[in-house]
């Protein structure tokens, strides 16, 4: 997580248990003073990540529970909550570089 004097940036690739969220898993963030209504819900990319930004001061605690939604009763299934605290940084972004492919004529 970084932030500067307004702005949070969340990149994550969230888990359940031992089991990785993929594509199209759900995350609820919350505020730690407010930890019954979540201020954001996010849903994860193709690579199971997702990027989330959103106003925050640093040292402020955010809260992320991966969930789901009951089919039956419709209601929120929430997994264990994963704190993180928000910190005054910087990040910068070089240049993109080739990945490599799979191994050719194996």
């Amino acid at each position: 997580i970084r932030a500067d004097s307004r702005l949070l940036e969340r990149v994550r690739k969230p888990k359940q248990g031992q089991r990785q969220v993929v594509r199209g898993g759900r995350s609820a963030l919350f505020r730690k003073d407010n930890p019954r209504a979540p201020f954001m819900r996010v849903e994860t990319r193709e690579d199971g990540v997702f990027v989330a930004r959103f106003p925050a001061t640093p040292g402020e605690v955010i809260v992320g529970r991966v969930y789901s939604v009951d089919p039956r009763t419709r209601r929120f299934v929430y997994g264990a909550p994963m704190e993180t605290t928000c910190r005054q940084d910087s990040v910068s972004v070089g240049e993109p570089e080739m990945a490599a492919g799979p191994a050719q004529g194996k």
